[in-house]
């Protein structure tokens, strides 16, 4: 499909497929939104808590920042999330991810 790829460095063969990573960058970035929603807190509150500056949260989760494990991993634990339980959860494929994936590959 003609999408952006980079190549893998570990194997030359491989390429990775940038509009995927993206969209699960996407998703993490909602997942964290609905985690912080969930626990009740503010998004000063949990930058308050993570020793961010005011409105640094809201760039993350609006995607000017770019979201770093750093991030994912301190918004967690403001609120008292698992990380472990929140990253399985975000990083297992959606129905409509597989359904892209066979699309992919039946035009390949």
């Amino acid at each position: 499909m003609g999408g952006r790829t980079l190549l893998d460095r570990e194997s030359p063969a491989k390429t990775i497929d940038v509009a995927r990573v993206d969209r699960r960058v996407a998703r993490i970035r909602a997942g964290l939104r609905r985690k912080i929603l969930e626990s009740g807190l503010s998004q000063n509150e949990v930058e308050r808590r993570c020793g961010w500056s005011r409105g640094y949260l809201s760039q993350v989760l609006a995607g000017r920042i770019n979201l770093t494990v750093k991030h994912v991993l301190s918004a967690l634990a403001a609120t008292g999330a698992q990380p472990a339980e929140f990253l399985a959860k975000q990083l297992t494929k959606s129905r409509s991810e597989r359904l892209l994936d066979r699309i992919d590959e039946f035009l390949r």
